[in-house]
């Protein structure tokens, strides 16, 4: 998994802005530190630094990386790829209505508060035949609230998105993968509303 969110204390922002998270996180990934507290012992090296340069591209474009998982397919372990993030409010169900309707069998949702009976639980990885890794759809306001707070965003500015292959064991920087689909639809948002995004780090 590439848990993004836990940035060096020196990079936290004096206000909750999202270009300056947005631009800690594009600084963090760039980093030796991220990269060796990773664990990839199920991935290819080369796989995971092509991969770490795709969520790069992801946090310049305006989406700000919190937790993601690559996709996976080795005898006993199974998984899809899965990146959870924020993304401005006012770009957010534009972007959510491409990915679920446009991107190659993915699923895209708003995280909110509280869980209710209604609430998915969506497996991402199986071990040895048995559920490892369980997202939900909806998450405890105190989680959510940490969230933010880990990753500087203010709650005012951004939702919380989780976006899923349906596709178990397929990797996230294929052609048609979760990584590759999700530039895809930043690009859609960016060309249609260009002034708003080259305005991102103004």
């Amino acid at each position: 998994m590439f848990r993004s969110r836990t940035l060096p204390k020196n990079s936290k922002t004096k206000k909750n802005s999202f270009n300056r998270a947005a631009q800690n996180m594009v600084n963090h990934l760039s980093t030796n530190t991220f990269i060796n507290a990773e664990d990839h012992s199920h991935y290819d090296k080369e796989l995971f630094r092509f991969c770490k340069d795709l969520l790069l591209q992801i946090n310049s474009k305006g989406f700000i990386t919190e937790n993601s998982q690559l996709g996976s397919s080795t005898p006993g372990f199974e998984e899809r790829a899965y990146l959870c993030g924020f993304i401005r409010k006012k770009y957010s169900k534009r972007f959510i209505k491409y990915i679920n309707e446009k991107c190659n069998n993915k699923m895209a949702v708003i995280i909110k508060a509280p869980i209710t009976k209604a609430t998915k639980k969506i497996i991402v990885t199986y071990d040895a035949g048995e559920p490892y890794s369980v997202f939900t759809t909806n998450l405890e306001e105190k989680a959510i609230k940490q969230m933010y707070k880990d990753n500087d965003v203010s709650r005012s500015q951004a939702d919380y998105i989780l976006i899923i292959d349906n596709e178990f064991g397929r990797i996230a920087n294929d052609y048609q993968g979760l990584f590759v689909d999700v530039i895809d639809a930043l690009n859609h948002t960016n060309n249609r509303t260009r002034r708003s995004w080259l305005q991102l780090w103004n």
